[in-house]
């Protein structure tokens, strides 16, 4: 288990869902995840979604399925992510709502920032990253997000964050084994 810096607790492993309907197919990734959950029930399950995997629709019944059995919430860790070709705040807030309608929960444990620089928007995704971080806090004070973060971000992309951000990012989900080893990220 780890500890974050707001102190929630993350297991060591958790489910990925990217193509997951390719491999298996959707109703069977859906069984997957319940019978995942179902199996873990008195421990930290963390599932990683994203709008862009097209599937939270599914994660949402799988999740739906397992508190019918009385799985606590708790023991559920969802984290989805804003896609990179957010760019304002506003679209950034609807985008967290539907993808709060599609899991079928009140609140998601992790939220993050998909991709640092949407394609062929070089020139302006400081600004986007600001704007959605900007949401994205928000969504954290109120209680929507218990925390907020990025994925794939450099040091540069993170220090484009640090010097507007109110609330610092708590997880850069990094691509990281034996033949990419994002050294000096890490060590950032």
């Amino acid at each position: 288990m780890y500890k974050i810096s707001n102190g929630l607790t993350l297991p060591e492993v958790g489910i990925g869902t990217f193509k997951l309907t390719e491999k298996i197919g959707e109703s069977a990734a859906e069984d997957l995840i319940f019978n995942l959950l179902l199996k873990n029930q008195n421990q930290l399950t963390l599932i990683d979604t994203a709008s862009l995997y097209e599937n939270e629709d599914l994660v949402g019944r799988a999740v739906s399925r397992a508190l019918k059995k009385n799985i606590p919430r708790e023991n559920i860790l969802l984290e989805t992510k804003i896609p990179h070709a957010i760019s304002s705040y506003k679209s950034a807030m609807e985008e967290f709502y539907k993808s709060l309608e599609k899991l079928q929960v009140d609140y998601v444990d992790i939220l993050l920032i998909h991709w640092p620089v949407a394609r062929f928007h070089e020139a302006d995704y400081k600004f986007s990253n600001r704007e959605v971080w900007r949401a994205m806090e928000r969504l954290y004070k109120e209680g929507k997000v218990k925390a907020i973060g990025v994925c794939n971000f450099l040091p540069r992309h993170l220090e484009n964050i640090f010097e507007v951000a109110e609330i610092p990012p708590m997880i850069n989900q990094l691509e990281v084994h034996f033949w990419y080893q994002e050294t000096a990220t890490v060590k950032f």
